[in-house]
C-alpha cells in the first residue's frame, strides 16, 4: 500500500509513514496531509515541513478501491 500511495499520489516517504485512516476521505476521493514521521524517530510529528506542505491530495478511483 505504501508503494501504491507513493506512485499514485506523490506523497513523501515521511508523509506515508505518518498516514492514518482518519486522513482518508472516501466521499471526496482525497487524502489530507498534515503530519510526518521523520527517519530515526518513533513518534509522529504533528507538523509538516512548511505551511505549503499542508494539503489535500486527489486520489484516483483505483487507489481508493485498494484503500477500501
Amino acid at each position: 500500500m505504501a508503494f501504491l500511495l507513493a506512485l499514485t499520489t506523490g506523497m513523501r516517504q515521511s508523509e506515508i509513514l505518518a498516514f492514518s485512516w482518519n486522513h482518508v476521505h472516501f466521499v471526496r476521493n482525497t487524502i489530507s496531509v498534515d503530519q510526518t514521521l521523520e527517519r530515526g524517530k518513533h513518534t509522529i510529528d504533528p507538523l509538516v515541513k512548511s505551511n505549503r506542505c499542508y494539503r489535500s491530495i486527489r486520489v484516483d478511483l483505483e487507489t481508493m478501491v485498494e484503500l477500501k
